[in-house]
């Protein structure tokens, strides 16, 4: 099977971070090209990271066409690009579209149709646990960029609480408050009882946030609609535990923290490759 994916850019973000783990994990199951026309099938690893015209042009040319969704895009922060627009239109082209999660599938089928799940996988070759951990509680925030739904404040507070049960505890976070960083710094970033914690730089490599993981005991994971978070599975690789979830109704996040889920990258390649086989064997049935 001969795979058409976008080039790998090193860029910080889920999708992204799926698509290095999936080009990884694939790899040695089919062969991946960049030239369209001997593409067999053609997957939108999601709808901001690939070109329309793209799309288009695999569409005329009747390449089987897979969408993978993890969740709606916002179009209040994706002002300069036809977000929703693209995304009915790549729904209503494709032969086949993979949700990250059940909570993804439930929330997004009113716009993309059904279709069937994939959760992903992490590679645990560069997440796996740290052969010591800290002795006392250290927990982690983690998200790179500034956002109100992965739940900084929420994470804040949880910590405070956990500090007055614990107060040998510590709170590290990475957390981008652009503007508001100089006042974040000036206000001791609101923590006021003694709390210890630690504002960590950025960091845009898998490996330099597999160690930080490592140097930690939980992450905090408060967030909301967020579908199937590549964070919660790194985090379960290096051995943290998970603290913090919302309702299971409201994100991804449960279906994450599964005992009896396979959370490897090669997993989700094997069910990535079943899917699209599948999908060049139906698509070449409906030619006439």
């Amino acid at each position: 099977m001969k795979l058409y994916l976008p080039q790998e850019e090193n860029r910080i973000g889920g999708g992204w971070t799926f698509l290095r783990n999936l080009h990884k994990g694939i790899a040695p199951l089919c062969e991946i090209v960049n030239n369209l026309r001997e593409a067999e099938v053609f997957l939108i690893p999601g709808v901001t990271m690939i070109d329309r015209d793209d799309v288009e042009l695999a569409h005329s040319m009747h390449k089987p066409i897979v969408l993978r969704v993890d969740n709606i895009p916002r179009k209040s922060r994706n002002k300069r690009s036809r977000v929703l627009d693209n995304l009915k239109r790549y729904a209503e082209i494709a032969d086949a579209v993979i949700y990250q999660s059940e909570w993804a599938k439930d929330y997004c089928r009113p716009m993309t149709g059904d279709g069937l799940v994939i959760r992903n996988g992490v590679d645990q070759n560069i997440f796996f646990p740290a052969s010591n951990k800290p002795d006392h509680p250290r927990y982690l925030f983690a998200f790179h960029g500034k956002n109100e739904i992965k739940g900084y404040w929420i994470a804040h507070y949880l910590f405070q609480c956990y500090h007055r049960e614990n107060p040998s505890s510590e709170f590290w976070f990475i957390y981008n408050f652009k503007s508001e960083l100089q006042e974040q710094l000036d206000a001791n970033f609101d923590f006021w009882n003694g709390e210890k914690f630690k504002h960590l730089e950025p960091v845009d490599k898998p490996e330099e946030m597999a160690a930080v993981l490592r140097q930690c005991t939980h992450l905090i994971y408060p967030a909301y609609c967020d579908a199937a978070p590549n964070m919660v599975l790194e985090a379960r690789a290096c051995g943290l535990q998970i603290v913090g979830m919302l309702d299971p109704a409201w994100s991804g996040v449960a279906e994450m923290l599964d005992p009896q889920l396979d959370i490897s990258l090669e997993r989700m390649a094997r069910e990535y490759l079943v899917a699209l086989q599948w999908t060049i064997e139906q698509h070449n049935r409906k030619k006439p």
